[in-house]
């Protein structure tokens, strides 16, 4: 896990938007590009990425990151607590929580995932946060991290043992995990896995550009419930 650099959402040469979320710790603003296609007619590396089905998922701002966001918004305090936001994309999860006090990690694969994820922290004046290049096929998560966010990450099959992985590091430390996905079939084995854990669940509803999505949340460690 190598530090990545600061970055500037200007860079990306696209038209961009911004996304008004409405939570319990107020409104949050998060900018991502006005469209994927956008994105991939400016990189020939995004194209490459598209074409061995990796394609740029962090680009998009998704239900069930709202949900997660929200969830996190309405949980506890998270002073001196800190928080991972997993395969962060745009970063909207990581924001609740260093808006509910935590000292966050944006941890994602893509350079260009963190680049957005610090632009929308710094844009929200979360106080105290970092990027990391993060591979979660091989690497650990920091020491410190007492809280680990995972939203709708599992596209393929092969994520699940990884994350399950990560969520035993966290819950080994005495720390909380909160997933949210729509239900995905490919994540059906992480579910499973959370719930062997002590995973407790529910169901939100979001809308999302006139959209409604069926999002479900899974809770795990006494902070993450608001029971410490």
């Amino acid at each position: 896990m190598s530090e990545a650099p600061a970055g500037d959402a200007r860079w990306f040469g696209v038209p961009m938007r911004t996304e008004r979320i409405h939570c319990a710790c107020g409104e949050l603003r998060i900018r991502i590009p006005r469209e994927v296609n956008d994105l991939l007619r400016r990189s020939s590396a995004l194209v490459a990425d598209a074409a061995r089905r990796e394609h740029p998922h962090w680009a998009v701002l998704w239900p069930a990151s709202v949900a997660l966001a929200r969830q996190v918004a309405r949980g506890p305090a998270l002073d001196g607590i800190c928080a991972v936001d997993m395969g962060c994309g745009a970063g909207l999860a990581g924001v609740a929580a260093g808006k509910r006090g935590a000292t966050v990690v944006f941890a994602d694969r893509a350079p260009e995932a963190l680049a957005l994820a610090h632009a929308n922290a710094a844009q929200n004046g979360v106080p105290h946060f970092a990027t990391r290049t993060f591979d979660w096929s091989r690497d650990a998560l920091p020491a410190e991290c007492r809280l680990l966010l995972l939203a709708d990450l599992c596209y393929n099959w092969r994520a699940v043992r990884p994350l399950l992985q990560l969520t035993d590091e966290v819950l080994a430390h005495g720390g909380a995990v909160i997933a949210a996905d729509p239900f995905r079939a490919t994540a059906n084995d992480l579910w499973v896995g959370l719930f062997q854990r002590g995973a407790v669940a529910d169901r939100r509803d979001v809308v999302l550009r006139g959209e409604r999505s069926a999002i479900r949340i899974a809770t795990l460690g006494p902070s993450a419930r608001g029971d410490a």
